[in-house]
């Protein structure tokens, strides 16, 4: 599997959370669940991190900058590099 195939992983989780989880669940919660799966594919050189569908969304960027993800996008809500 090529680690690009890892961001369909991710998505897949994360996408679960925004859009079925996200009313009864709080955003620490959820970076819980997300912070050791983006670890764990980014041991395995998880390299196409940014392709994410949900990189725009502040509580995921939160957690994959937890996750020891450097992004090299500005925030889309305030422009911020991270």
């Amino acid at each position: 599997m090529g680690w690009c195939s890892a961001t369909t992983i991710f998505d897949a989780l994360v996408g679960e959370l925004v859009n079925h989880h996200a009313g009864n669940t709080d955003e620490a919660q959820m970076m819980d669940m997300v912070v050791p799966l983006a670890r764990v594919l980014l041991e395995g050189d998880w390299d196409c991190v940014e392709d994410s569908a949900y990189i725009d969304v502040p509580w995921v960027r939160e957690a994959l900058i937890r996750a020891g993800v450097e992004l090299h996008m500005p925030c889309p809500t305030c422009g911020h590099m991270d």
